[in-house]
């Protein structure tokens, strides 16, 4: 796929059809993406008895990236922090 190509096609996804909010939000381009996979996995998960929840970095070396964060404790210390969890039953990881 040629560049220009790809960035047509990048340039008319859009995650959100909400107006930006008054104050600065890095988030709000993804709010209502994560509100709808939240609600998603509320109608249609049910976890079993057994999760394991883990926290994972991604490394980030920009502190402008969107949340951004410092976690000493942490190999690689500086990025984003996730959550994720892993049924048991379900063998089935789920990221927030």
């Amino acid at each position: 796929m040629l560049k220009s190509r790809f960035l047509q096609i990048t340039g008319a996804m859009t995650y959100t059809n909400k107006a930006p909010p008054l104050f600065k939000d890095k988030f709000h381009i993804v709010h209502q993406m994560l509100l709808a996979f939240n609600k998603h996995y509320e109608n249609n998960y049910s976890p079993s008895w057994m999760n394991c929840l883990d926290k994972s970095m991604s490394s980030w070396i920009n502190q402008h990236c969107p949340g951004f964060m410092y976690v000493p404790r942490k190999p690689h210390p500086s990025g984003n922090e996730y959550h994720s969890i892993a049924d048991r039953d379900q063998g089935k990881p789920i990221m927030w």
